[in-house]
């Protein structure tokens, strides 16, 4: 049981990090959305909620640097922008719809 609520505060705590506003917005800021999508996908592989073959859809489609632009953006307007959460998440599942993993 310990062992199985250690690796879930771990990914708390990477995901904490790496979706806080300040860290997003030096990404967004320097225009890094290459960097940004690793970091995405460093979360993604940190946790286990994701089923793999989705995993690997996201991975394939932040191989488009165009898709790391559109992509980079979406998770700070989902966790931090104004609005309704409605529609900021309609929003990011839109963005990975276009990636070919909004499953």
């Amino acid at each position: 049981m310990t062992e199985e609520r250690s690796y879930k505060v771990a990914a708390h705590e990477l995901c904490a990090d790496i979706l806080s506003q300040a860290h997003l917005a030096r990404f967004l800021s320097a225009r890094n959305c290459a960097e940004a999508s690793r970091k995405a996908l460093r979360v993604v592989n940190a946790i286990n909620l994701i089923f793999p073959n989705e995993k690997m859809s996201l991975r394939d489609g932040l191989a488009d640097p165009t898709a790391q632009t559109h992509f980079a953006e979406s998770p700070y307007s989902l966790l931090h922008d104004a609005g309704s959460v409605e529609d900021r998440f309609l929003g990011f599942a839109r963005v990975l719809e276009v990636l070919g993993a909004a499953k």
